[in-house]
């Protein structure tokens, strides 16, 4: 899919990667040949770009999940799901430095799979369970490792400030109930008149650490 069809996500050189489903229930994608050769060890985050279309027969949001195949039989990493809005661009973000170090030393392939979130498969390896015949277009681009964990908490904010614009609209008004120098806390009102709690902090190294409705971010030294 090229950069001049305004559809599609490209947001690094000029084509995307265009999927069409017609009536699978486990669709997704597989890489083999450059995860053999890519450094999860040095760069163990990944990032992806992703816009599902329209999916017949329902009007449900997709879920994304990365699956990490390393060289041991079973040996399958699994991301946590990261929702996405049908007809909406957004990025993945998957931290893989839990995995072991043994196991990202010896990749073996890389699945990106999506199904409706009201229609969740099981988290076995192969994604059964699903009875939904998935149809419909999903484009991906700009797939790669870094070794900059910002980015993936820079993603995860991005994605957790668009879901509460999207669920209560733009926060109207910021109730201050604590600050200093150091720390602040208080509640964002939004549109629809709901009360969502935060809290930040400069940390002793410089970090910044923000808290809100429930998850936490930890930036290294920048503003947000």
């Amino acid at each position: 899919m090229g950069r001049e069809d305004e559809s599609a996500p490209v947001t690094r050189g000029d084509y995307a990667l265009e999927v069409s489903v017609e009536g699978d229930s486990q669709p997704a994608v597989r890489n083999q040949r450059a995860v053999r050769d890519a450094d999860f060890t040095d760069a163990p985050y990944l990032l992806a770009d992703v816009l599902p279309g329209s999916i017949a027969d329902s009007d449900s949001a997709v879920s994304f999940r990365f699956r990490y195949h390393s060289a041991g039989p079973g040996d399958v990493a699994e991301s946590p799901e990261i929702t996405v809005e049908q007809r909406y661009g957004q990025r993945l973000a998957w931290d893989m430095s839990e995995i072991a170090d043994e196991k990202l030393a010896a990749p073996r392939r890389l699945e990106i799979a999506w199904y409706p979130a009201d229609r969740p498969v099981s988290t076995g390896p192969q994604g059964k369970g699903s009875s939904f015949d998935y149809r419909g277009r999903v484009y991906l681009d700009n797939v790669h490792l870094t070794d900059n964990r910002q980015q993936v908490t820079i993603t995860r904010w991005v994605r957790k400030r668009r879901e509460l614009q999207r669920s209560h609209g733009f926060p109207i008004d910021d109730d201050v109930q604590s600050s200093t120098d150091a720390i602040r806390a208080g509640r964002f009102v939004y549109d629809d008149g709901t009360e969502i709690p935060y809290s930040a902090e400069i940390l002793a190294g410089g970090d910044i650490r923000i808290e809100i409705d429930d998850e936490r971010f930890r930036f290294e030294g920048v503003a947000v």
